[in-house]
């Protein structure tokens, strides 16, 4: 990751515009700004924040509850997800 993504990514302006946004906002810049414009990571990832949100979403304010299968699952794409961050940033 260059220096100039680096600081894209942590800038404070950025932070603070993404406290005002919903989690959709903030997803879709991430994809739109980390996948599709400057490659840094794999296209695959595209759907990870927003699939994870849906089915938190699920699991925080639904009566039922998520099967080990899918809290598994979940785990294994945020782990994905996390590591090529990660990755990114050394």
């Amino acid at each position: 990751m260059s220096e100039s993504d680096r600081t894209t990514l942590l800038s404070p302006h950025r932070a603070s515009k993404a406290k005002k946004n919903s989690h959709s906002r903030v997803q879709a810049n991430f994809s739109g700004e980390f996948i599709q414009r400057c490659k840094l990571y794999p296209g695959c990832l595209k759907s990870s924040l927003p699939d994870l949100q849906t089915v938190r979403n699920r699991a925080d304010y639904k009566a039922e509850s998520l099967s080990r299968k899918t809290a598994l699952r979940q785990l294994g794409k945020a782990e994905e997800f996390v590591g090529a961050v990660e990755r990114s940033l050394t």
